[in-house]
């Protein structure tokens, strides 16, 4: 993978990097699932008994879980930690923040109406013994 990014990209390239990238991510969840398996086990086998390990096991997971590099808008790969915080934020506010009023009077005319004028009148009036 990392030759196919340090040379030009071409057609053949970017399917390349794609099927590595999704065969990656697919070996990471078979290990994940397998050392979730195995931490159960473990736990269920000693319990309290070794905590420093269970401690060990976890900042282990910390650190193979930690991001260290992502790709910008260029399609260049940064590790720099303040760069790779701004680019998190960045990612997080555009996928949060609205685009502005949208119009959704051409789907709401698509949709029949069930209820007449008749009817909302009953149903939004006063209550009464009837």
């Amino acid at each position: 993978m990392q030759a196919i990014t340090n040379h030009s990209t071409s057609h053949y390239d970017t399917h390349r990097m794609n099927w590595l990238k999704m065969e990656i991510e697919r070996l990471w969840r078979q290990e994940e699932i397998y050392w979730g398996m195995r931490s159960r086990i473990n736990w269920l086998k000693w319990g309290d008994k070794n905590s420093k390990y269970f401690h060990a096991t976890t900042v282990q997971r910390h650190q193979r879980n930690k991001i260290v590099m992502l790709q910008n808008d260029q399609n260049e790969w940064c590790r720099d930690p303040i760069q790779l915080k701004e680019m998190t934020a960045k990612y997080f506010k555009e996928l949060y923040t609205s685009t502005g009023p949208i119009n959704f009077q051409i789907v709401i005319d698509q949709i029949s109406c069930i209820v007449n004028e008749e009817m909302n009148h009953s149903l939004t009036g006063d209550v009464t013994l009837q």
